[in-house]
């Protein structure tokens, strides 16, 4: 998984999930585990996503494997 993915997942977490956008360290937590129910959520068929800003396309170059691992890590 690049980078690249990397920076548009969390940037697309972040804009569906406006009510962390005044949260506190106090709150990382709840927002770690609400990703890795956002990264588990994601299509691991999907082949791209567009990156924040470029609209480039940004390969799912490893399967989706990260949707896994996420499942794993709640």
């Amino acid at each position: 998984m690049g980078g690249l993915l990397i920076d548009t997942l969390i940037y697309n977490f972040f804009q569906e999930n406006e009510d962390f956008k005044d949260s506190s360290t106090d709150d990382y937590l709840k927002i770690l585990t609400d990703l890795y129910k956002y990264l588990e959520n994601q299509n691991p068929d999907q082949s791209y996503w567009l990156a924040v800003g470029s609209n480039q396309q940004v390969s799912n170059t490893d399967n989706g494997a990260f949707v896994s691992k996420a499942e794993k890590a709640i």
